[in-house]
């Protein structure tokens, strides 16, 4: 007797039968294939707080990353109704150069938000590298405490996050990186 055909059910890759108890012949049924894991994409975000970084730079644990901050010359906290978060240098003694670094955001990079600021008359500027490259523009601080959105290229590597100036103070407020594991 001749057994009944069942309904096929397809693989939506080959169109062949994925049934178990499919009676067709070799060609009829799905041999199965690697399917590869949808990756996840996650973002870190941290908001600054009083005293987490130190005027002499080293390590940090900000939101359960380590970041590594340059030393600087003053470093405070805005106290004003602005509230710009951790500020560098200052109007004496501006920082020049003020780096937050880390590695230890792993999988590939897709987006890095800083926000940022500079005192009234000052003149920094923002940059960020991942990998020694540079992703966006080099942002010119306002004195208002901004998101500056940096979109990437699907990068992986070391962040390094670069203030800059030669007059008054600048800000960092929050960080935040979009990447896929």
């Amino acid at each position: 007797p001749e057994v009944p055909a069942h309904e096929h059910t397809k693989c939506p890759e080959c169109d062949k039968c994925t049934a178990a108890d499919c009676n067709g012949t070799a060609e009829d049924k799905c041999q199965g294939h690697e399917v590869e894991t949808p990756k996840e994409t996650k973002t870190y975000t941290h908001t600054f707080a009083k005293d987490e970084l130190v005027k002499e730079g080293g390590q940090a644990t900000l939101g359960g990353i380590n970041w590594t901050s340059s030393a600087v010359g003053y470093l405070g906290w805005d106290t004003n109704a602005t509230a710009k978060g951790i500020q560098f240098g200052s109007s004496k003694a501006p920082a020049g150069t003020f780096t937050l670094k880390t590695n230890e955001i792993s999988g590939k990079i897709s987006k890095i938000v800083v926000n940022g600021s500079v005192a009234s008359g000052g003149d920094g500027k923002l940059t960020v590298t991942v990998n020694g490259t540079q992703v966006g523009s080099t942002i010119s601080l306002t004195t208002t405490a901004t998101d500056y959105t940096f979109d990437v290229s699907d990068l992986s590597g070391e962040i390094v996050i670069t203030f800059s100036n030669t007059a008054k103070a600048m800000y960092i407020k929050s960080v935040s990186v979009t990447y896929t594991e």
